[in-house]
């Protein structure tokens, strides 16, 4: 959303469904996640090919590798005000979400540094941004749920 507007979504195809679709205006993007829980949008060859965009995630950081591009890192932080950042290899922060999980909404506030409006997938990195801190925020209730 913004200025009360939707711009962009992000659409799970069905209840099990581990494929969800990222959809701006002018652009859209199937992502699935894989076994080991990397966030994939395949290239123009499909699962077997080179991913477009691919999101290695760690407990605190992770990476976002790019068909023909630098790889971008990922940090995330906070326990009380968690935070989600995207960072080139200088570890200059691109894109900034503080985060806010309610009981049954995630929400994020998105800021764009200087050096992102650069980026020339920068919609794609944005959506797949959005959609890792969803699944993140998926798996920790994940795992709460298992220790009690």
């Amino acid at each position: 959303m913004w200025r009360d507007r939707a711009v962009a979504r992000i659409a799970t195809t069905g209840f099990w469904s581990t494929k969800r679709t990222i959809e701006f205006a002018h652009a859209k993007w199937d992502v699935r996640e894989t076994a080991f829980g990397d966030l994939v949008v395949d290239g123009p060859d499909g699962p077997k090919g080179t991913p477009y965009l691919r999101h290695r995630s760690g407990f605190l950081s992770g990476k976002f590798e790019r068909a023909g591009q630098p790889t971008l890192r990922t940090h995330t932080g906070g326990f009380w005000h968690p935070w989600w950042e995207l960072r080139d290899d200088e570890d200059q922060p691109l894109i900034h979400l503080d985060v806010r999980q309610g009981f049954s909404r995630t929400e994020a506030a998105l800021v764009l540094f200087d050096a992102a409006r650069r980026l020339p997938d920068l919609p794609a990195l944005i959506g797949l941004s959005l959609h890792a801190v969803l699944v993140s925020q998926k798996h920790h209730a994940h795992a709460a749920g298992a220790g009690t």
